[in-house]
């Protein structure tokens, strides 16, 4: 036998043999075979064969665990004891499993302790879209300022400030609290006016899902200790319906200069005896400054406001954020990509960038389409250039993805005359694309 059954190999009767000894079939012949059975159990380096028995080794640690590899010896898995196993990377603890029913758990470095596991097969579906801020179509570079869309179906907006800033930033890989890597980051200062207000809101154009339910929002924001961000939604039953309603979250985020995952509760009543007119929709407002709401909490703050991984769901109990992957987010958003307000600048150039010489001007503004967009009727855009107004657009085309393109005749201007259009009338511009 090459092996005993602690793993020691020894020789068989007859070895090992002296100098001189003459080979003899009753050592040399069952010498050999013992060997070639011993090295047919042993396990191959490169793969050859697999263990037929289970693999038994050290307990070993966190700074040698029993499990790990060529390379990077210092991580993977190892035995504290009998009841508890643990994984950790470059010689740090991150995450063990115990015995009698207890949960997964992870291991904070920063507080130093260890922290449950969130169920993996409950995760509620997401009622908000582009929540990690993945798809930007608006096409005028990576900032926006006061109330405009950066990230789509987020508007900024603002009242009373002049400097409003809207910037998409990159998260650290390195991060383990993050399964995304762009956060929206907002900053403003020294207020204009009496009443000053800033919020970023989005649309939940399918209103109905919200009646009678609990909510709860979540999101990881960073802001300065001292400053707070409140949350309400908005329910507008639309033209020739009900009143409009809010309801605001049950307590305020409070800043401590880090990423923190905040958790907001709500409850929407039952909608039974609410008329619903047209274009109902809901909004949801992260408020980060208003001169009345909440009490007065939020009044007069300034500073920067930071968000990622946000999260609406049916419910009173947040379930783990969950990216949505880029096309999806991409075709939500293609659906109702934006809504302009009286007067608002839409798209704007300088004439020696345009291929009919000077006297037609061709626009797009910052919107993309797939695989078409329509401008809702009632509407009209009216072009400025350099305080003249001209007639409305005699072209209006919305070629796929390449943005829409407005012209109109144009007399009397020069090269480098700067011109844009804006929307006319009363009723808002939407610019929409039904997938």
């Amino acid at each position: 036998m090459a092996r005993s059954p602690t793993g020691t190999f020894t020789l068989v009767a007859g070895n090992p043999v002296v100098t001189g000894t003459i080979i003899t079939s009753d050592w040399a012949n069952t010498t050999m075979p013992d060997i070639g059975a011993a090295l047919t159990d042993s396990l191959s380096r490169t793969g050859q064969g697999g263990m037929l028995a289970p693999i038994r080794g050290v307990g070993g640690s966190a700074t040698a665990p029993a499990h790990s590899f060529t390379d990077f010896p210092r991580s993977g898995m190892y035995a504290i004891g009998a009841n508890e196993m643990r994984y950790a990377v470059n010689g740090v603890d991150r995450m063990r499993w115990q015995a009698g029913g207890l949960p997964t758990q992870t291991y904070n470095v920063a507080t130093g302790l260890w922290e449950d596991l969130e169920p993996v097969g409950v995760v509620g579906p997401n009622l908000l879209d582009n929540t990690n801020f993945q798809i930007l179509q608006r096409g005028r570079g990576a900032s926006y300022g006061v109330s405009e869309y950066l990230a789509d179906r987020w508007r900024m907006q603002s009242a009373d400030f002049t400097s409003v800033e809207q910037v998409i930033g990159a998260i650290s890989y390195d991060d383990p609290r993050f399964v995304t890597t762009d956060y929206h980051r907002t900053s403003f200062s020294s207020p204009t006016g009496p009443t000053p207000a800033v919020n970023l809101v989005q649309h939940i154009l399918d209103v109905k899902q919200l009646n009678d339910a609990t909510f709860t929002l979540s999101a990881r924001i960073r802001i300065a200790v001292g400053n707070k961000v409140g949350i309400d939604i908005v329910i507008d039953y639309g033209v020739g319906g009900s009143p409009d309603e809010s309801f605001i979250a049950d307590a305020l985020y409070d800043g401590s200069g880090d990423f923190d995952l905040a958790e907001f509760q709500m409850t929407i009543p039952s909608f039974a005896g609410k008329t619903f007119g047209t274009n109902p929709k809901a909004t949801v407002f992260f408020h980060y400054c208003h001169p009345t709401k909440f009490g007065g909490a939020l009044a007069g703050q300034t500073g920067v406001f930071e968000i990622a991984e946000v999260k609406l769901e049916k419910g009173s109990v947040r379930t783990r954020y969950e990216p949505t992957p880029v096309a999806q987010d991409e075709a939500e958003c293609q659906k109702w990509l934006q809504v302009y307000s009286t007067n608002t600048p839409v798209s704007q150039a300088s004439m020696w960038n345009n291929t009919d010489a000077y006297g037609t001007i061709t626009l797009s503004p910052p919107m993309h389409f797939v695989p078409a967009a329509g401008a809702m009727p009632n509407n009209s855009l009216t072009l400025f250039m350099n305080g003249v107004t001209n007639t409305e657009p005699s072209e209006t085309t919305f070629p796929t993805r390449t943005g829409i393109n407005i012209k109109m005749p144009v007399t009397g201007r020069t090269s480098g005359d700067a011109g844009f259009f804006r929307v006319a009338g009363f009723v808002p511009l939407e610019i929409s694309c039904e997938l």
